[in-house]
């Protein structure tokens, strides 16, 4: 009995890109046509990329406190997680490209929606507040000139 060690199955990240556009264009056409890993991962891939409400009736509209809508709260937590993508930390103030995660549209939201009512706790006040002061807030302290990430802190 051999007590080598074993090569496990290469992960996701050993893949190169010519594999990855190759079994993609695979699954394109016959999800069933590639391994169950790899089609676990184009329909992991394909989910991340589906912008919320899509298809359930959901997305735009108007906000009001009556209202059940999470976008508010998902836009916190885009602002959160990619927010230091859009920070303004260039000392030659070029401009960045604006993560697309951190629109309104990807979740939903419209110019018209600014001034509807949102919950303040969203940003750590009280009642209700307009979306625009939460967007505004999220601005300034995600995508300013200080960077700042909270997600990946382990202990606050």
């Amino acid at each position: 009995m051999s007590s080598e060690p074993k090569a496990l199955r290469s992960s996701i990240n050993g893949w190169n890109a010519q594999y990855l556009e190759a079994q993609h264009e695979a699954y394109l056409k016959d999800p069933n046509a590639v391994p169950p890993d790899v089609r676990a991962f184009f329909q992991g891939y394909e989910l991340a990329q589906t912008k919320p409400g899509a298809g359930d009736g959901g997305g735009g509209g108007a906000i009001s406190p009556t209202t059940c809508n999470s976008a508010p709260e998902d836009l916190a937590l885009a602002y959160r997680g990619r927010g230091h993508l859009a920070a303004k930390l260039d000392p030659f103030d070029r401009p960045r490209e604006r993560p697309a995660a951190l629109t309104l549209e990807q979740f939903g939201l419209t110019e018209a929606d600014l001034d509807n009512p949102v919950p303040g706790s969203i940003i750590g006040r009280p009642g209700m507040v307009p979306l625009r002061e939460v967007v505004s807030r999220l601005e300034m302290l995600y995508t300013g000139t200080v960077g700042v990430e909270v997600l990946h802190v382990e202990d606050y």
